[in-house]
Formats: structure tokens, sequence, C-alpha cells
């Protein structure tokens, strides 16, 4: 589970180890890993190994298998690190294009709507070939890893596939005489899945798809509507289902937007994973916003601890 804040101001000084810390935050105890920026709730099976291996004599309660498996977490854990950040430039491995700002959606959270006003959004032109050609130009002078991954956002990159697939061609001629190997991604908010010709795209290109879907039907229609202002949710998920029958990758990716209330998280979570989504993606417009008071962090908390638990449980079963 990836923990997004600082929490060095809140660590203990129990058990104190060159990879690991242990904190305790209002009745939350677990246990971060330095190297990796992670964190394994207290009832943790990796967690009491932890406490186990720093003197807590204390029975471990693990059957063999639970053992065996969190021994060699443990083991491996000592070379999980995250690269140093230093002056030296580091190349570029990730690239985000916005095909066009158009969108068939209108969510009441959206973000590029906090740049300019709706209207002016709508309208700005779409991206044309001699845009990302000069978009490679201007790369072609920047230091470039030898794998990029290209992003498609937006607006909706997948309303028009004709002109998406016009710059994928583009991009990897570019890629190629650099001998840059390129791996395409879009995130869409799903109502285009379902036409004729995007799953056919998608998996010729090995394009790996991330859908924004708000939750169940109640919660993503609450924030997320059709541009007549009707709701979303029935019409998404039939262009949803349609396409994942037929999508090439074994990663089914998911990201939602939820609200900060009694039980949204872990209840959005239940609903992808529910849905046969195995890659879940989750953030809020008030955490994002810093819009949290001190009652909601405290129940943010505790939800993440009982959400942590049933991922754990969801990956052993």
């Amino acid at each position: 589970m990836e923990f997004s804040g600082s929490c060095m101001d809140i660590m203990s000084p129990n058990y104190r180890d060159r990879f690991f810390r242990q904190f305790d935050f209002q009745g939350l105890k677990a246990l971060y890993h330095i190297g990796s920026n992670s964190i394994f709730e207290e009832r943790s099976p990796f967690f009491k190994l932890f406490r186990f291996l720093n003197g807590d004599t204390a029975n471990l309660d693990l059957s063999d298998d639970e053992l065996e498996k969190v021994t060699e977490q443990w083991q491996a854990s000592q070379s999980w690190h995250r690269p140093k950040i230093d002056d030296t430039p580091l190349p570029i491995t990730q690239i985000a294009i916005s095909p066009t700002m158009k969108c068939n959606l209108s969510c009441n959270y959206c973000y590029n709507f906090q740049e300019l006003p709706e209207a002016k959004v709508r309208k700005l032109p779409s991206l044309e070939s001699s845009g990302i050609r000069k978009i490679l130009k201007t790369l072609d002078k920047l230091q470039v890893d030898s794998k990029v991954n290209v992003a498609f956002i937006g607006g909706e990159p997948l309303i028009n596939i004709k002109a998406l697939e016009r710059l994928i061609r583009i991009t990897r001629r570019a890629a190629a005489t650099k001998n840059i190997g390129v791996k395409f991604l879009a995130t869409t908010n799903g109502l285009t899945l379902g036409r004729p010709g995007v799953l056919d795209l998608v998996n010729k290109y090995r394009i790996g798809v991330s859908v924004s879907l708000d939750g169940p039907r109640e919660w993503h229609n609450e924030t997320r509507h059709l541009l007549n202002g009707s709701d979303s949710y029935d019409k998404i998920m039939r262009s949803v289902e349609k396409f994942l029958s037929g999508y090439h990758s074994p990663y089914k990716s998911v990201r939602a937007t939820y609200r900060l209330a009694p039980g949204r998280l872990i209840g959005t979570y239940r609903h992808m994973r529910d849905l046969g989504f195995n890659d879940i993606a989750m953030g809020s417009f008030e955490f994002d916003n810093k819009m949290l008071s001190s009652d909601v962090t405290q129940e943010l908390f505790q939800e993440i601890s009982t959400l942590s638990r049933e991922i754990e449980s969801d990956m052993v079963s």
C-alpha cells in the first residue's frame, strides 16, 4: 500500500532499524518501509514478523505457509528502494499528451476547468499531426530514456480514433529512429470504449487503458454526467463490459475519484474489484485540494487500515 505523504513527524523511536520505522498515529499502528515509501498495517504478518525480529517475544500466530511467505518478503525488503534523486539530470521516461480537450462527459469536479472556464476548454483546438511533430522535435533535444511511456489524456482521447492512430504512428516512427521503445497508455471515461474500431485500435497497438469510474452507480452519477445532464453510469458500463471482454491486457485498470464520506473509500474499492478490475487507483477531490478536517483525517486513516487488510486478504486468496 503506497503512502503519499510524509510521516516522519509521527514516527516513534521504537524499533529503530536501517530499513523500517514503526509509527503510531491516533491509535493506528503501522510499519513504514523507508526505501519504498510503503506501509504495512499492524495486523499484517509482515508487521508481526518485524516486531518478533526486534525482540517482541509474543506468539507470532502465523501458519507455516504464512511464515515462509512473509520471511521471503522480509529478505527481499532489504533491497527495496526508490532511486535517489540528486542534481543529475534524469532521463524522460513518461510523456503525457492531450490529443484533444473535447469530452463527451461533464464532470462537476473536472480538473481542466480549474485552469480555464469550461466553455473555453471545450473549444481548444485538437492536436494535429504537425503538433505532435513539434512535441517530438522538442523532445529530441532532451535526454530521453531507452523506454518511454506515452500517455494520452484529455479531454477524452478516444473520441477521434483515426486522429489518435495517426499520432501513434508518428510517435512510433520517431521513436524507432532513436532506437527508443515506446508503450502507449490512454485514460478514458469509458463512454467510447464500445464504439466500432476502438477495441481493434487498442489491441493493435497494445495500448494500456485506464478507465475513470467513480464507484457504484449512485455515487458515480453524483459527479459524472452526460452532456445533456443525465446519468452516465449505465451507458458507460455497457461500453466498458463490451470492451473488457476482448481487451488484450491482463491488467484491467480503473481510477476513481471518490468523496470523503463514511464508507466511500472501501465501498469504491469493493465495487471496482467486483466489476473485474485488478489495477485499482483511488483519490479524492477533497484530499487533492487539501480540504481535510481533523475528523475526516482520522476517519480516513481508520478506513485505510480496514482497506489494507481487505486488499491483503484479496491478494492471498
